[in-house]
């Protein structure tokens, strides 16, 4: 269809409404501007480059119910809300230095009203109240495993899962008691990121294997049955697997 420019390029969320997609950028860098794409996805134009004031931009969400996409930082324990409609970026939320989050991907519950944000480095799923979508405010902060990835929220809301990169687990998260229940077995090495089929049955975790924990080549795609949280296949894959996502049809 086409292509826009954009350095370094990380994760990307569609917005529900419009013909539009907002881009964060990578992590793998050791630093890159601080900025976030706008796309006209149906050409891949670009509509707008949005500048933060906070350092590595990177998780990226768009609000499902509410006119605001959401971007937070590597860094510094920062989220912005940013006006879909116009584009306007309001003060960045600053969720203090108790512990540092490192903020890897965040996911917002189907009415907008709730986010949560995984910290890398704080082992942490936070909590985020959206009542007012343009000044997001924490609620809460859960010990969860260490290095919790990219999380997937279950069509419900109940549940919220995601890896847990340093120990080779997936946890499923009761959103109303913050219980978790992890998940274990062959093909999970540094899981990454996580997608739902249509129907919510199947949970897809791409895993980027770098450590060699999974006896193969490259990486794998676990499928996991949310039922009974069993492991239904492993799929082996390229180097270092990383996003996911599924096809969803109407």
């Amino acid at each position: 269809v086409g292509q826009v420019s954009f350095p370094s390029p990380g994760m990307l969320s569609l917005d529900p409404d419009s013909d539009r997609l907002y881009a964060g950028h990578t992590m793998s860098l050791p630093d890159v501007p601080r900025t976030l794409a706008v796309v006209q996805r149906s050409d891949m134009s670009r509509v707008e480059v949005i500048t933060v004031s906070f350092r590595r931009p990177h998780a990226m969400k768009v609000n499902p119910s509410a006119p605001f996409a959401y971007s937070a930082s590597l860094s510094t324990n920062r989220i912005v809300a940013i006006d879909t409609d116009t584009n306007d970026r309001q003060a960045p939320a600053f969720f203090g230095e108790a512990s540092r989050q490192r903020y890897v991907q965040m996911d917002v519950t189907a009415d907008g009203d709730t986010a949560f944000v995984t910290g890398q480095v704080a082992g942490q799923v936070q909590v985020l109240n959206l009542d007012d979508p343009a000044a997001p405010r924490l609620v809460d902060s859960v010990d969860v495993g260490a290095e919790p990835w990219h999380p997937q929220l279950s069509a419900d809301g109940e549940t919220l899962y995601f890896g847990s990169k340093a120990t080779d687990t997936v946890y499923g998260m009761d959103t109303e008691t913050f219980d978790t229940t992890p998940i274990t077995g062959e093909g999970l090495a540094e899981p990454h990121g996580s997608a739902l089929s249509p129907d919510g049955q199947t949970l897809y975790v791409s895993n980027n294997n770098q450590n060699g924990t999974y006896p193969a080549p490259g990486g794998t795609v676990v499928a996991i049955n949310t039922e009974t949280n069993d492991i239904q296949a492993v799929i082996e894959v390229g180097t270092n697997p990383t996003g996911i996502n599924t096809r969803w049809q109407p």
